[in-house]
């Protein structure tokens, strides 16, 4: 054993640090000295643990970043790799969980425990589990940019209680969503557990409307509950995506028959092809297989819900080397895969099935399976969902090379220097100043000056609200509608969905103002609020109407345009 880590004879890629918060400071320059590469902080006291811990992990992020080191931490699980290459348990687990392609990120240490266990349970194998917990210096955004090139990564899972950047979370998540499928929870939803959070993290909480927002922007499925997100991942993991919402239905059991067509009706699916095959109680393996395959070699069908209710003293297995033998020869007759969904009253998780070996079968074939019938059309109505999502191509932001954004910035710098906020902490621009700030980008203004009573005929109400954590927002209401809310930049996948759900006639006019208002918020920092009215023009063109913009202090970086997926963003 070695008294300090500059005794060891060569500097270490990881050191784990496990001592008491008062002499993790101490340990983390020691461990600088002996040119160690990362630190995994698993000590409490730190910003969870009042001002006091905030000061020493403060202090601690300092001295990483001063000498390019990253840090996960502190106060948390750890980090599990199963590559065999690696095969590292830096982590409070007593044991490697079982390898797989599953990337999980988790905020909470003590729920990855048991999420460890679980997961083994249904079936589900780990390629990298991190739990992060105060993510003081890598978050969940840096474990899905490793994952989006990982080879041995195919999906990546993620408790989330906070966003540490949500603005770069929907950078990579839109990205790395068109290649492989991210689920997550996002606890801390009620107002007990968001004080909760803050308290822990130091950040401030986006609410639901925000986070479908930006969900729904990014292609990620989200699970109400860790049970529903392992539902999903098993027919992610082990089933092909579906190419449509259209199912058929083959049991033994019409109770069972009925909840299964119940639950899909509920979650968006549609009966299709033979609809439901009621087998009877008194069925046979040989008769499964034939209804498998027949509703499988239908064109309209784009996934199978098969269950099976013993009836006396059996076993399933029969019945599941059937349905394997089914779905062979229907992806050998339509070479079409499709998934199959298994509820065998009893049985949850992944079943595997192999054929016998001078079959020249494919090889083994993992069902997902669930305890109750309810929960499987549940999970493929949310792959159905992922599967829509990459089925389009990805969306482009529009970057237009026409406008003035340094014109527009000593406009605000100088409204700013020159102009005290009001009550609500902005700095409320004139009408003609916002007149001209907006100019800047080519958005179309009209002349008359602001009368807030007045809405003008067929306008839509559009409005910039800043929220502390997610920044900037677009909100477009349209009456008798719930408001929509996006975060910028908008792609033109948004721009046509914001239109199409407003229930306004495609317009080019209204879609480029939008465009050119998602840029200008991106480029302007300083834009915090805005109100006015969006009035479609035959003539000459969408203009905004009764326009008023707030403005408060920005010292940060401004970022580089947003692009779209593949790196590139459209010009003018």
């Amino acid at each position: 054993a070695y008294h300090s880590i500059g005794e060891l004879p060569e500097a270490v890629d990881l050191a784990v640090v496990a001592v008491p918060a008062e002499a993790v400071l101490d340990v983390a320059e020691h461990a600088v000295k002996a040119g160690t590469k990362g630190l995994l902080v698993v000590s409490s006291g730190f910003a969870e643990a009042g001002p006091e811990g905030v000061e020493r992990q403060e202090k601690l992020l300092e001295i990483v970043r001063a000498h390019g080191l990253r840090l996960i931490g502190p106060n948390c699980l750890g980090v599990i790799n199963t590559d065999p290459e690696v095969h590292l348990n830096a982590s409070l687990a007593p044991e490697l969980p079982p390898a797989g392609r599953v990337g999980f990120f988790s905020h909470s240490a003590a729920l990855g425990l048991v999420i460890l266990e679980f997961a083994a349970e249904r079936g589900l194998g780990f390629s990298t589990f991190v739990s992060a917990r105060n993510r003081a210096d890598v978050s969940g955004n840096d474990l899905l940019q490793f994952w989006e090139e990982d080879p041995h990564t195919d999906m990546a899972l993620l408790y989330l209680e906070t966003f540490g950047n949500p603005r770069r979370f929907t950078r990579i998540a839109r990205r790395f969503a068109h290649r492989k499928p991210i689920l997550a929870v996002k606890g801390a939803r009620s107002t007990a557990a968001q004080s909760v959070t803050q308290i822990e993290a130091r950040q401030t909480f986006g609410g639901t409307a925000l986070v479908d927002a930006l969900f729904r922007q990014t292609g990620v499925i989200r699970a109400e509950t860790l049970d529903e997100m392992f539902d999903i991942a098993v027919v992610l993991a082990h089933q092909p995506l579906p190419r449509g919402n259209r199912v058929a239905i083959v049991s033994n059991s019409r109770g069972v028959a009925t909840l299964f067509a119940d639950a899909s009706e509920a979650n968006g699916l549609e009966l299709a092809g033979p609809g439901i095959i009621d087998l009877g109680a008194m069925t046979n393996a040989d008769q499964y297989e034939r209804a498998v395959r027949e509703s499988l070699e239908h064109d309209d069908v784009d996934a199978l819900l098969v269950s099976f209710a013993c009836v006396g003293s059996c076993t399933g297995e029969p019945v599941v080397d059937a349905i394997r033998r089914g779905v062979d020869a229907a992806e050998e007759s339509t070479g079409v895969p499709k998934p199959v969904l298994l509820c065998l009253m009893g049985a949850a998780g992944a079943v595997a099935t192999e054929p016998p070996p001078e079959s020249g079968a494919s090889p083994q074939r993992i069902f997902p399976s669930f305890l109750f019938p309810e929960s499987a059309p549940r999970a493929l109505a949310k792959v159905v969902g992922y599967a829509r999502f990459r089925q389009k191509k990805p969306g482009t932001v529009r970057w237009f090379e026409d406008v003035d954004a340094a014109s527009a910035r000593e406009l605000l710098k100088a409204l700013l220097e020159t102009r005290e906020p009001g009550e609500d902490d902005l700095v409320w621009a004139g009408d003609d100043a916002a007149r001209s700030i907006l100019a800047c980008f080519k958005v179309a203004v009209e002349e008359a000056a602001r009368d807030t009573g007045a809405k003008p005929p067929g306008a839509l109400e559009v409005g910039i609200h800043s929220d502390r954590h997610f920044g900037p927002l677009i909100e477009i209401r349209c009456e008798g509608r719930p408001p929509l809310v996006r975060i910028t930049p908008l792609t033109d996948l948004d721009i046509a969905e914001v239109v199409r759900n407003v229930e306004c006639a495609k317009d080019p006019a209204i879609e480029e103002l939008l465009a050119r208002l998602s840029q200008a918020i991106e480029e302007l920092p300083w834009l915090a609020a805005m109100d006015s009215w969006l009035v479609p023009g035959e003539e000459d063109g969408a203009k905004l109407h009764g326009i008023r913009i707030g403005l408060r202090p920005y010292t940060g970086r401004l970022t580089a345009p947003a692009t779209q997926p593949g790196g590139q963003h459209a010009g003018s």
